[in-house]
């Protein structure tokens, strides 16, 4: 009986830690390079190495916009892109991109609106995300808000 007990109490203890370290480490999403060297339209993801100690939305969104270190992935966001401001609201952060966000098109926009909603997604209190460029919403259909959920459909066109 005390071996049982010891090995839950150790099994407990382990189910524990493992839970913490992954609460202790978030994933940056990028889009996936394919076998020839170019973009594809899958998404790959990085652990955030170096995390400081206190994550918000200003320093996920400094993270997120600095190409990753994986050569597998590649940097999406136009160069001098900031985030304007944000705010959480019900769940759904809206996040204010400056105005180079608004290059995007297509499948680059698609990207890198799935890379921010998975990236910000993993925040305690955000569960879908929506995204403005100087306050303004995007072309129809592409500001959101949107949840990982949203970005999962499988069989289904759009």
């Amino acid at each position: 009986m005390r071996k049982a007990m010891a090995l839950l109490l150790v099994l407990l203890l382990l189910c524990a830690c493992a839970g913490e370290n992954r609460e202790e480490s978030l994933f940056i999403y990028y889009p996936a390079v394919d076998a020839l060297g170019e973009g594809d339209d899958s998404l790959g993801r990085e652990v955030w190495r170096q995390m400081p100690s206190e994550v918000n939305v200003e320093t996920l969104a400094e993270r997120m916009l600095t190409p990753p270190e994986d050569g597998d992935l590649y940097a999406i966001f136009p160069s001098g892109l900031q985030l304007r401001g944000w705010s959480v609201e019900q769940g759904v952060l809206t996040l204010n991109f400056s105005e180079p966000y608004s290059a995007l098109s297509g499948i680059r926009l698609t990207l890198a609106n799935c890379c921010a909603v998975l990236t910000f997604t993993q925040l305690p209190g955000v569960d879908r995300v929506s995204i403005k460029v100087e306050g303004q919403d995007l072309p129809e259909g592409s500001s959101g808000p949107f949840s990982p959920e949203d970005l999962l459909r499988t069989g289904e066109t759009d």
